[in-house]
């Protein structure tokens, strides 16, 4: 028993230290601007560990933003990309995938892993101008009509007159 609790504690001691050089690692290879793996986002490619614009799907993105910008519906921004035949990864848009673009701040340049933040991975596919504006609209609209988190001035006061439930 006593030799099984030095293999145990010789076990925990290695994968300690091979955790601690493995995060080491991914730490200098995001100081150098390299991409240590993961899902790429729409509008950028990976060749040898480093991040280019993917012209192409960049321009879609500032489409994206700038319609968005404008007061463009999500649904109307999905139907018109799709109207094209885009597809993300062979798979047409959808709004889930509009809103995760409209949110992700690489697309100005900015990657954060833990608490650090790295800007030399993404290059900007946007102005920070046009992002901020977007987010501020993207966080203002966050909370629809029929959120429970928003506190409506009428709501529990005003009942459907044929059955009685709230409106």
């Amino acid at each position: 028993i006593l030799l099984e609790n030095v293999y145990i504690g010789i076990a925990e001691y290695y994968s300690a230290e091979l955790s601690q050089k493995i995060l080491r690692g991914i730490r200098e290879s995001l100081n150098k601007g390299q991409f240590c793996g993961g899902s790429i986002p729409y509008g950028y490619v990976v060749i040898d560990k480093k991040v280019y614009v993917d012209d192409d799907q960049a321009e879609i993105v500032r489409y994206i933003y700038e319609e968005y910008a404008k007061g463009t519906t999500v649904p109307k921004i999905v139907d018109s990309i799709n109207a094209r035949g885009l597809t993300q990864k062979g798979r047409h848009f959808q709004g889930t995938m509009i809103y995760r673009i409209l949110r992700n701040e690489k697309y100005i340049g900015i990657c954060k892993v833990k608490e650090n933040v790295y800007t030399d991975i993404f290059p900007a596919i946007l102005p920070v101008e046009l992002f901020n504006r977007v987010r501020l609209i993207v966080d203002k609209n966050r909370d629809g009509k029929r959120s429970i988190r928003v506190d409506y001035l009428l709501r529990h006061k005003m009942k459907c007159g044929y059955c009685g439930m709230p409106i």
